[in-house]
């Protein structure tokens, strides 16, 4: 298959040229462009392990395990969500960069729909935490349940900052996400130092809650020169729905006691989901009508343009 790609390539549809000819300007730019994406990385894993690193050394490995399955569980809705999205409209983003308004139409949808899948999934697991450990890990995991829900402003930010970054590096400006990082983890590192000492694994929670705060706060400026868009368009109704799905799903079992302890995890998701749901698609039919058109226009025009290339292997 290689080969018949290759020839394909070079032969029947070529795609470009090569001539022995130097543009150092260009190599510049790459050059410059590809470091701080380098950068951004490496600070980006620095972050995602330090915590990790600092709380085996020195709370012990039986705090890293319950902090880190804690991690893991507020890392979903990035790996669910937020990292297809971003790979799908990463093109898009860039395509569009001199389209300031169908930009910003994009980002407000895509972010949007990461908001509001990030807040269900926040609030439904941090209110069933304790019936989910018990039933699905066991009770020897039951201390991390207070650390996963301390997580929750983690879990609603994480997949915001990390789309937001990459509308920044599609607009050719790889460096604010860079300068967001930096600050990330000049704050990060002595906060997990400090607040392990004092709360433990709890401590080392709010100190990623506090650094993804700190991220967001900072790359909203840079993305505001690149799109227009309302934050209280972007969190309103996620929020009201969340608080009252949480309220009816977190009182529910209590009016009507289960004794079995499934039946109270079921109970407090259908009700926190119906409820939430309910109230979006009550305030915002047009949103959810106008994110479909906006996935299936994106699937297609990446799926045409890769035909050729398809058509070939």
């Amino acid at each position: 298959s290689e080969v018949v790609r290759f020839a394909g390539l070079w032969l029947y549809r070529r795609p470009w040229s090569p001539r022995l000819r130097t543009r150092w300007s260009v190599i510049r730019w790459y050059l410059r462009f590809g470091w701080f994406v380098f950068l951004s990385s490496n600070l980006n894993f620095l972050l995602d392990r330090f915590d990790d690193f600092w709380t085996g050394t020195v709370l012990g490995s039986r705090a890293l395990g319950f902090y880190s399955k804690a991690y893991e569980f507020a890392l979903y809705p990035r790996r669910v969500v937020a990292k297809p999205v971003t790979r799908v409209f990463f093109p898009t983003f860039a395509i569009l960069q001199h389209d300031r308004l169908r930009l910003s139409k994009a980002y407000f949808r895509v972010c949007g729909l990461v908001v509001r899948a990030g807040f269900l999934f926040a609030g439904v697991f941090s209110l069933v935490a304790p019936e989910f450990v018990r039933l699905f890990l066991g009770d020897k995991w039951q201390p991390m349940t207070l650390t996963f829900q301390l997580m929750l402003p983690y879990t609603l930010l994480d997949s915001l900052v990390t789309l937001s970054g990459r509308l920044t590096t599609a607009m050719g400006e790889p460096q604010a996400l860079t300068r967001v990082r930096i600050g990330q983890v000049l704050f990060f590192i002595p906060a997990v130092v400090l607040l392990a000492r004092f709360f433990g694994i709890n401590g080392v929670a709010v100190a990623a809650d506090v650094m993804l705060i700190l991220g967001f706060v900072v790359i909203l400026p840079r993305v505001r020169r690149y799109v227009d868009f309302s934050l209280r368009r972007l969190f309103a109704y996620p929020t009201l729905a969340l608080a009252l799905g949480l309220a009816l799903g977190w009182g529910m079992p209590r009016l009507l006691p289960f004794r079995r302890l499934w039946l109270t995890l079921v109970v407090k998701a259908v009700v926190t989901t119906g409820v939430y749901g309910g109230i979006l698609l009550v305030f915002e039919r047009h949103f959810y009508r106008q994110m479909v058109r906006l996935l299936r226009d994106t699937l297609i025009a990446k799926r045409r343009s890769q035909a050729p290339g398809d058509e070939l292997s």
